[in-house]
C-alpha cells in the first residue's frame, strides 16, 4: 500500500483505499489486492480514464527500480483498471481510478461478517466451496455475488440474522458518494439481527444450499434492498421498488433489466441498476446443478 502511494505520486494522488477481501477479512493466502486511487484531478470521461491508466502503466517502465511491474491494462471492463505485480511480495494488484463504490461495498460486507462468528465462518466456507468447484476461476459466479447471496439468505431465515437494507436505510438520511450516481450507501448496526437466531454453523450451511436449490432462477429476482424474491414479471412495477426506480431515473441510468429468462438476476445492494448475477444460461445451469449436488451431500 505504501509502495503504491509512492509509485503513483507523479499522477497526483490524494488517497489510496484498499478494498475487496483484504478489507472484509475474507482474504486467503495468495489473494490479489484491490485498490481505488483518488487523484486530485479525477478522471471523468472514458478518454481521461484511458489516459490515466496508460500513464500508470508507463510508470513501470519510466521509473528505474520501481517496486511494480505492469501485467496488463483492462480498459473494456465496467470499471477500467491497471493490473500491477508488486515485485517483492509477488502479489497482483488491481488498481482503478474511477469507482470508490467497491470500497464501500467491501466495508459493508466486512461489517456484516463482524456481527457474528457464524457469519464469518459461513462466508469462508462458501468461498472455499466456490474455489474448490472452480466457480470464480471459470467465471461462473464472482465471489462478490456469492457473498451477496449469503447476505440475502441470512435476510430470509425463519429467524433472520440480517434486516433488509431498505428497512435499515429508512432510519437515517441517505449517504451519497457521487453527485451523478446518487446511490445510497448508508447502513448501520440496526441491520444486525443475529441475537434472535440460534442455528448452528452446520444448519446455516445446509440451509444455504437448500434455500437456493428451491428458487427458480428463470423467474425469481434477488433483491437485497427488499430482502425478498421478486417475480421477474412483477419487478418493473413492484410498489416497494418505486423509490429505487425514481433514484435510477434521477441518475440518468437505464433501469435494472429483467427481460432475459436465461440469466440469474441479482440486484446489487446499493448500485440499484446493476445486475451482479450470472450472465449466461450455461453458467446459470452449472451453478444451480452444483448447488443441488452440494445440498444432497450436506
Amino acid at each position: 500500500h505504501n509502495d503504491l502511494i509512492k509509485f503513483l505520486t507523479p499522477l497526483g494522488v490524494e488517497k489510496v483505499l484498499v478494498f475487496g477481501s483484504s478489507l472484509t477479512g475474507l482474504d486467503f493466502h495468495g489473494s490479489d489486492l484491490d485498490f481505488y486511487v483518488q487523484l486530485r484531478s479525477h478522471p471523468v470521461t472514458e478518454d481521461e480514464t484511458r489516459i490515466i491508466i496508460s500513464k500508470a502503466a508507463k510508470l513501470t517502465r519510466v521509473l528505474k527500480g520501481s517496486e511494480f511491474m505492469i501485467i496488463c491494462t483492462i480498459q473494456g471492463a465496467r470499471v477500467p483498471l491497471v493490473r500491477l505485480l508488486h515485485r517483492r511480495s509477488k502479489v497482483s494488484c488491481d488498481v482503478n481510478f474511477t469507482s470508490k463504490f467497491g470500497y464501500y461495498n467491501s466495508y459493508f460486507l466486512g461489517h456484516v461478517v463482524s456481527f457474528d462468528k457464524r457469519i464469518k465462518e459461513l462466508a469462508v466456507i462458501l468461498k472455499i466451496w466456490a474455489k474448490s468447484c472452480k466457480l470464480p476461476s471459470n467465471m461462473i459466479i464472482s465471489n462478490y455475488c456469492l457473498m451477496m447471496l449469503m447476505i440475502f439468505y441470512l435476510q430470509n431465515l425463519q429467524e433472520p440474522m440480517l434486516d433488509t437494507i431498505l428497512n435499515n436505510q429508512r432510519t437515517r438520511s441517505p449517504m451519497v458518494l457521487d453527485e451523478k450516481k446518487k446511490w445510497n450507501f448508508y447502513f448501520n448496526d440496526d441491520i444486525n439481527r443475529t441475537r434472535f437466531n440460534h442455528q448452528s454453523l452446520r444448519e446455516l450451511l445446509t440451509g444455504f444450499f437448500e434455500y437456493f436449490s428451491n428458487i427458480n432462477p428463470q423467474e425469481d429476482v434477488i433483491s437485497l434492498l427488499l430482502g425478498q424474491l421478486v417475480k421477474r414479471s412483477d419487478f418493473a412495477v413492484h410498489p416497494d421498488l418505486e423509490d429505487a426506480r425514481r433514484l435510477i431515473n434521477s441518475c440518468g441510468l437505464p433501469q435494472f433489466k429483467v427481460d432475459s429468462p436465461e440469466i440469474f438476476h441479482v440486484q446489487d445492494a446499493f448500485e440499484l441498476n446493476l445486475n451482479i448475477g450470472i450472465k449466461t444460461k450455461k453458467n446459470v445451469e452449472s451453478f444451480f446443478e452444483i448447488i443441488k449436488l452440494s445440498h444432497e451431500k450436506c
